[in-house]
């Protein structure tokens, strides 16, 4: 207990030099500062930002993998969002197994599974009964409608994590395993410390994940 409490306080101060140095902002983004600021309807209940949900919305569908529930638009194209997931060839490389399923639904959900447990191994961060969401819509600008929606604000991200929700928020235009690993770095990190570290390490952490998919 002792050592993993001195490796969090290492960790965290390497953090702060690091983050300290990062003069940008990122299309990517945890909405943990926003998160706080949620009332009314919106903060009594995660359907008010996951209302597409309900049985009864035929404009989507569940994908089920292994450690998450993916919602996809029913415009999704999902063989392009498997094509984007394995971009770089990380797949047919010895950083991953490789993939034993076909079926663009099932690659879908192979991938982010094994993208989760990469983005942990990376930061040597494994938090139990994450049971993450995803949701994925069809380009940006219907990504942007939904942060509006949720937070009453304009924003364009090419993707967000809602820590309230345990939800990652991404198009199919903007789909990259770099993009959606540093969406899981946010959540992992979340789930991972009692208290939420501030934003800067935040950020840092998650950068720190998708700039190490493909190696140490």
């Amino acid at each position: 207990m002792v050592k993993i409490i001195l490796k969090n306080i290492i960790f965290i101060c390497f953090a702060v030099i690091i983050a300290a140095s990062l003069p940008f902002m990122s299309l990517n983004v945890s909405c943990e500062d926003e998160d706080r600021q949620l009332t009314g309807k919106e903060a009594a209940s995660p359907d008010a930002a996951s209302s597409q949900n309900s049985a009864g919305d035929k404009s989507w569908f569940t994908i089920q993998s292994g450690y998450m529930t993916i919602y996809c638009n029913q415009d999704v194209d999902l063989k392009a969002v498997a094509k984007k997931l394995s971009r770089r060839g990380l797949f047919t490389a010895r950083v991953y197994d490789p993939n034993p399923v076909s079926a663009p639904a099932q690659r879908i959900a192979y991938m982010l599974d094994r993208l989760l447990k990469r983005a942990k191994e990376i930061l040597d961060m494994w938090p139990a009964n994450m049971n993450l969401n995803v949701r994925i819509y069809k380009d940006r600008e219907a990504l942007s409608n939904e942060y509006g929606r949720i937070f009453g604000v304009n924003a364009e991200y090419k993707a967000f994590y809602i820590f309230r929700y345990n939800t990652i928020y991404i198009s199919e235009e903007d789909m990259s395993d770099s993009v959606i690993a540093h969406e899981m770095g946010h959540a992992i990190v979340d789930h991972y410390f009692s208290v939420i570290p501030p934003e800067k390490i935040r950020e840092m952490l998650a950068s720190y994940v998708d700039v190490h998919l493909e190696g140490e």
